[in-house]
């Protein structure tokens, strides 16, 4: 049997995104760790519009490869990036 393993990064992360204007090869995500209600209910059927509104909620600025100890792991249709 192969185990399974997952990088624990924001990368990874349900709450991490990228901005919706675009960001280069290596870049940073948006983390929405402060609000994960609001970011989460952007399943697979929302507007621009209203991710704009979550990201005008805040956000913090984080690199994709940063270790934080509220990780969870990514799910499918969530968010921008889905």
């Amino acid at each position: 049997m192969v185990g399974l393993y997952q990088f624990q990064n924001c990368y990874g992360c349900l709450y991490a995104d990228y901005s919706p204007y675009g960001v280069g090869f290596f870049q940073t995500l948006m983390c929405f760790k402060k609000q994960k209600k609001a970011y989460l209910d952007l399943n697979e059927n929302f507007s621009k519009q209203t991710y704009f509104r979550v990201m005008d909620q805040g956000f913090i600025v984080v690199q994709e490869t940063y270790c934080c100890s509220e990780f969870e792991a990514r799910t499918p249709k969530i968010g921008y990036r889905g």
